[in-house]
């Protein structure tokens, strides 16, 4: 069960490939930070082909994504060959925790 804004439990929805850190930890509610870092990570699987995790174990995962997101997410972009592209997940990945201290993005 994943813990959505407003306290209630709901059950995770959507792909692991994709949810964010918090979505796997389960500890804090879900926002729009996460699915920034969910819209990322979509991104670069579709400009790249695919994400570093992908053919890991599922137990795997989950570490894998808090790795690849330090350093600013330089590690996740690396595949990532348009430089305008990059650039754009790049905004996205620092807009993560501006919105999960309610700070407005823009």
């Amino acid at each position: 069960m994943a813990t959505r804004l407003g306290g209630a439990e709901a059950p995770q929805v959507g792909s692991s490939l994709y949810a964010s850190v918090a979505a796997h930890e389960a500890a804090r509610p879900t926002g729009a930070g996460d699915d920034f870092e969910s819209l990322a990570y979509v991104l670069v699987h579709l400009a790249a082909g695919q994400l570093p995790w992908e053919d890991a174990p599922a137990a795997d995962v989950h570490a894998m994504k808090r790795r690849a997101l330090q350093g600013g997410g330089e590690a996740l972009i690396g595949g990532v060959e348009d430089e305008a592209m990059r650039t754009e997940i790049r905004g996205l990945l620092t807009s993560v925790p501006k919105c999960d201290k309610g700070v407005g993005v823009s």
